[in-house]
């Protein structure tokens, strides 16, 4: 296993672990060449709480500002129960 794939993996445990409402994954491009880093929700949103800015899907270039990314969403998310 390459640095890459085992530092990948660490960044998306801590994800997975930090917001376990989300699973948090790293794209890869037609080549096979690492890419942007997604978290989609692992249960659905209500149109209502669409309507309130949470997303279903996020990405960001980079494992920390997908981090800030689902800060964000968990704060809009505590702001709308």
């Amino acid at each position: 296993m390459s640095l890459d794939i085992y530092t990948d993996l660490e960044h998306r445990r801590q994800l997975d672990r930090e917001f376990p409402e989300w699973k948090a994954w790293r794209a890869t491009d037609s080549l096979g060449e690492p890419g942007d880093w997604y978290a989609s929700r692992r249960r659905r949103i209500t149109p209502e709480q669409l309507r309130a800015g949470l997303w279903a899907t996020v990405h960001a270039a980079s494992p920390e500002a997908l981090r800030d990314l689902l800060a964000e969403q968990t704060e809009i998310a505590s702001r709308t129960q």
